[in-house]
């Protein structure tokens, strides 16, 4: 008790607070390898998946860089497709934008017949055999002061179109007439003829325009879209699972190609930078931008029933 100070009889003793054991530097080696094992393991996870990720990118752009699988003109074969009428029922050839006029649009079909659909969304129609005017799939008196009113304006829109507008079905008729010789060609193509008269009316019954295309939806169904670039023209029909596909005026023959829908599911997917420019890859833009078009034409309609 000599040898200790005087300071471990007035304080108490200091002990510390982690007890450790002969073997905690071991515990905390293993740990730490644990860890920078782990460490190391998702390091080279990431290393194997970024790798994947390169070589796949390099896959792509291999494959984009190279020639297309294969052409648009050699997919179809011309054998596959069933004997049918060259163009649908009805399709429009010249049309004119008067909305910002406080009129709407005038159209004119192939065979001659005139029709407006109007700002309040009435339609009309005369057709070039008949002074009566179709309204809503209803004759209307012409002595009406509203209707004498449309007549008038129908008669306009006749006079502007044929005087001020190019036809694409001029053309396409006497392309057909100089390859075939037959003189009833131009009447299968343009859909003139007995069957005209008998058959029921076709009306455009909604139509929009976008800053590159614009959208008409017929009342048989068919559903035409006119690139507003080049005036090439994409018309689906119905009836026959069909697509035309007409060219701008001054391409090399034939002007108009028709493909049934289930050839159009060999259209090979992506282009190369030098095919954006060709009429292959509109043809292409076209097709997908039709769909978008078309349901936005199918909602205008349906809004407009649900507002009757």
């Amino acid at each position: 008790l000599r040898c200790l100070p005087d300071s471990a009889f007035s304080s108490p003793p200091l002990f510390s607070s982690s007890c450790r054991g002969a073997l905690d530097d071991l515990d905390v080696s293993i740990a730490s390898c644990r860890s920078l094992s782990r460490l190391l393991q998702n390091l080279v996870d990431g290393a194997d998946a970024a790798e994947e990720a390169e070589l796949s990118l390099k896959r792509k752009g291999k494959r984009l860089a190279g020639p297309p699988a294969r052409p648009l003109d050699g997919i179809f074969d011309p054998t596959e497709l069933q004997p049918m009428t060259l163009t649908p029922p009805a399709w429009v050839c010249r049309w004119v934008d008067c909305v910002t006029a406080g009129i709407g649009l005038g159209y004119q079909l192939p065979d001659g017949s005139v029709g407006a659909v109007f700002n309040d969304g009435c339609r009309a129609l005369q057709r070039c055999s008949s002074p009566d005017v179709l309204y809503s799939w209803s004759a209307v008196k012409v002595e009406d002061k509203d209707e004498a009113k449309r007549l008038k304006l129908l008669g306009l829109f006749r006079s502007y179109l044929e005087q001020n507008l190019a036809s694409a079905a001029d053309a396409l008729s006497s392309e057909v007439d100089s390859a075939s010789g037959r003189e009833n060609c131009r009447n299968e193509l343009l859909d003139v003829g007995d069957s005209t008269r008998d058959r029921a009316p076709i009306l455009v019954m909604a139509w929009m325009r976008t800053r590159r295309y614009v959208a008409f939806c017929m009342s048989d169904g068919v559903l035409q879209v006119n690139n507003l670039s080049d005036h090439s023209k994409l018309i689906q029909c119905p009836q026959s699972e069909s697509v035309c596909l007409i060219k701008p005026s001054g391409s090399p023959p034939p002007l108009a190609q028709f493909y049934k829908f289930c050839q159009l599911l060999k259209l090979p997917s992506g282009c190369t930078r030098g095919e954006r420019d060709t009429f292959d890859y509109k043809f292409r833009c076209m097709l997908a931008n039709a769909e978008e078009l078309a349901r936005a034409l199918l909602k205008r309609l349906l809004e407009e029933k649900r507002l009757r």
